[in-house]
């Protein structure tokens, strides 16, 4: 009994490296690997640019300050930009539009929820889901669009990511889709469940159920 009791402060260090390895995968860095996209295109084009041809040069600018942001409230413990305002369907909404004006696929988005009914803790893990969900669609997938689904059912929120793309084995992720093993502990440590349903060639469905009582 007292060996189980002492490895409870381990555990739990534990678990806030993870969530904090977590935040820094799924937040500032998304942003920094945008911009690194956003500046090789203008590399690309520069051999003929043309005074439009800026503006991949000043949103990569903008992706690097917003990285930045994103890093200062980390260490403040604090979550992203876009839930400052405490809202998730807007905060989803400010999401999509970032990841459609860097040049992604269509996205809709589909909120039935009752936000003053959701704890802090899971919009923030939500969102977080949403957002890593949303970029292994615009790194892997090749899909055209994809459909985000946030539902409330009883005590349970219920998310749904849906690519149409060229899919993958679930069952062997590789090192380059660390943001689905991601989404699997993050799910785990807040007692959820967590289904990705794909096969090459036919899409990928991501299903997240999180209770909503601790």
């Amino acid at each position: 009994m007292s060996k189980s009791l002492s490895l409870r402060p381990e555990q739990e260090l534990e678990q806030q490296r993870q969530l904090i390895s977590h935040e820094i995968h799924d937040g500032a860095c998304q942003y920094v690997v945008a911009a690194r996209m956003m500046f090789e295109t203008f590399r690309r084009g520069q051999v003929s640019a043309l005074p439009n041809d800026w503006r991949n040069f000043d949103m990569g600018l903008e992706f690097l300050d917003r990285a930045s942001a994103e890093l200062r409230r980390l260490a403040g413990g604090l979550g992203p930009l876009q839930l400052s305002a405490g809202d998730l369907s807007k905060a989803l909404d400010s999401l999509i539009e970032e990841i459609e004006a860097a040049g992604g696929p269509d996205i809709e988005l589909c909120c039935d929820i009752q936000p003053d009914k959701i704890p802090q803790r899971l919009e923030l893990a939500a969102f977080r889901i949403v957002q890593e969900s949303l970029a292994n669609a615009c790194r892997h997938s090749k899909s055209n669009g994809v459909l985000v689904g946030l539902t409330q059912e009883d005590d349970t929120l219920r998310i749904q990511v849906q690519d149409w793309g060229i899919g993958c084995d679930p069952n062997n992720i590789s090192d380059g889709h660390y943001g689905i093993k991601g989404i699997r502990q993050r799910v785990k440590m807040l007692g959820g469940i967590a289904k990705i349903r794909s096969n090459p060639g036919e899409g990928t469905l991501i299903t997240v159920e999180l209770p909503l009582k601790e």
